[in-house]
């Protein structure tokens, strides 16, 4: 890995905070180093109070803020003092931890502080960077993960067994180092979660931080296995996709999208021994939260399909059992899943979080792929998962959440050759949560398998019949369409000459009165009978 510091742009930042966003960004900018909003950094300084006085502050990422495009706004300014002196407690609830962070702001409205931060402040440097660097967790993510850390990083690396993160980390680190040298130390290395690098200036600590990780990556090429060479996709049956999507939405109780992935990774890592499956855990434990603790095995005769997925549910319901004390149980359903020869296939309720479900999901398969070189993989036990799965503050933020939008998770086709009723339309549909294609996108059989590739199939085909080619767009669409979740087909002219077609639900809006009432009729429509309470019908 290459460091991406460049002296002019860097000389551009004047304040510690300035040269703290831009190196900040130069991680976020590496997706081996930062994915999906992963990691952290801070930087101390000094600053004057509410009063005016002179105060040592930290200022650290702050909550919902990615690093990549991270600014001076999204750093929380909290008071050293204050978390010194919770790094000496014994013990401290997240709720406690987060309600002293918060009362030690400068700024009460600025984003929460990274749960991280009393770890930060422990850290004697000025600069500190933390990352999920892919080639660092890999390597802990095996049998004998320390010594491969030390044999990759060298002895002046500090290696701390995984702790959950947030106080007790902070807690455990401020106890390893009570009588360490920092001068002696390079980094910290956290068992199956990160890296930690550090420094007086913003340079120093990102530049140590890149020379770690372009030595595991060293590492993990000689001793790891080579990652498949790229080639073709697979095909996979494109009606057997849609029909794994509405099935997995069925167990879910919600319609969601399905992202394929039939690169030569995604097949191979499907194709390992079954076996190998409960070894399957994220990469890193915050990816519970998005991908579960396994994925579901897609069997190779599709009328098991069920079968399988009822078992797995049975299976996180029993991990739930185990561990429970008290949490809500989350949806059972998969997030993804792995089917032999063909690939792998992520499940979410939209498009874009099905893309974000897709990335960790590739990273996790080549750490996978790439471990079995140095003993196999190996993810964190399952309560270890299960406390990150079912954090406290994850629940707070399940019970803060609201319904669902109503059409969350559809997929909707316009075949409108109006543009002004097709934005309308177009509009409506994504505020109630719909993931919307025009039909235009899908004039070729290669545009189709592009679409279901990436969103699983569609469900409700809305077309002005009297369109140019709207009957060619709608035999073309049908198969794909009669496999859909709950699918509906409406057109925006008479029924007439349509055949019924088996699955599909036929209705008629009139192309009477204004494009806002005609929007506003197929919004009633579908919205009349939301999935999943008309799946039956």
């Amino acid at each position: 890995m290459e460091s991406r510091w460049n002296e002019a742009e860097a000389g551009q930042h004047d304040s510690l905070l300035a040269q703290r966003v831009y190196s900040s960004r130069l991680l976020g900018a590496e997706p081996m180093l930062v994915l999906q909003g992963g990691g952290n950094t801070s930087v101390k300084e000094r600053l004057a109070d509410e009063f005016g006085q002179p105060c040592d502050i930290l200022s650290v990422k702050g909550s919902g803020w990615d690093l990549a495009t991270i600014e001076a706004a999204g750093f929380a300014r909290v008071k050293m003092d204050t978390l010194m002196a919770l790094a000496q407690l014994e013990q401290l609830t997240d709720a406690q931890m987060v309600a002293k962070q918060k009362a030690a702001m400068l700024d009460p409205n600025a984003p929460s502080p990274s749960i991280e931060a009393i770890l930060h402040a422990v850290i004697p440097f000025a600069f500190v960077d933390h990352s999920h660097a892919d080639a660092v967790v890999t390597l802990t993510n095996t049998p004998d993960g320390e010594r491969w850390i030390t044999e990759a990083l060298g002895p002046q690396i500090l290696v701390v067994p995984y702790v959950m993160p947030g106080f007790d980390l902070a807690r455990t680190v401020y106890r390893m180092t009570r009588d360490v040298d920092w001068q002696q130390l390079q980094g910290i290395v956290l068992m199956n979660h990160g890296l930690f690098t550090f420094g007086d200036d913003a340079r120093s600590s990102y530049e140590q931080h890149i020379a770690l990780v372009s030595k595991a990556e060293t590492y993990l090429s000689q001793h790891g296995t080579p990652l498949p060479e790229n080639g073709e996709p697979s095909e996979p049956d494109l009606l057997a996709l849609c029909r794994l999507r509405r099935e997995v939405s069925e167990a879910c109780g919600l319609a969601v999208i399905a992202r394929f992935d039939g690169s030569a990774l995604a097949r191979q890592c499907a194709a390992l021994q079954p076996d190998t499956i409960p070894n399957y855990g994220p990469l890193t434990p915050e990816h519970v939260i998005r991908t579960k603790r396994l994925p579901l095995r897609v069997p190779n005769d599709e009328a098991q399909l069920p079968k399988a997925l009822a078992d797995f549910q049975q299976a996180y319901r029993d991990y739930f059992d185990r561990h429970a004390d008290g949490q809500t149980l989350l949806n059972t359903a998969p997030n993804y899943a792995l089917c032999p020869d063909v690939g792998a296939v992520a499940f979410a309720p939209s498009e874009s979080a099905a893309a974000v479900v897709a990335d960790i999901v590739e990273h996790t398969l080549a750490a996978i792929w790439q471990a079995q070189g140095l003993g196999g993989y190996q993810a964190l036990p399952d309560d270890a998962l299960f406390a990150i799965e079912y954090w406290q503050l994850e629940q707070a933020k399940l019970a803060k959440a609201g319904a669902p939008p109503p059409l969350q998770g559809r997929v909707v086709a316009l075949a409108e050759s109006d543009l002004g009723i097709r934005e309308l339309l177009q509009a409506e549909l994504k505020e109630q949560g719909a993931t919307v294609v025009l039909a235009q996108s899908l004039a070729s059989n290669s545009e189709l398998r592009a679409l279901v590739h990436r969103l699983g199939g569609i469900d409700d085909l809305v077309v002005n019949r009297l369109a140019q080619g709207a009957d060619v767009l709608l035999d073309r669409l049908v198969p794909v369409l009669q496999q859909g979740v709950a699918p509906r087909f409406i057109a925006l002219d008479d029924l007439a000459g349509l055949p019924q077609i088996d699955g599909l639900r036929f209705a008629h809006v009139p192309r009477e009165g204004s494009p806002e009432e005609l929007a506003e009729d197929v919004l009633t429509l579908l919205l009349s009978n939301p999935y999943p309470s008309d799946k039956e019908a």
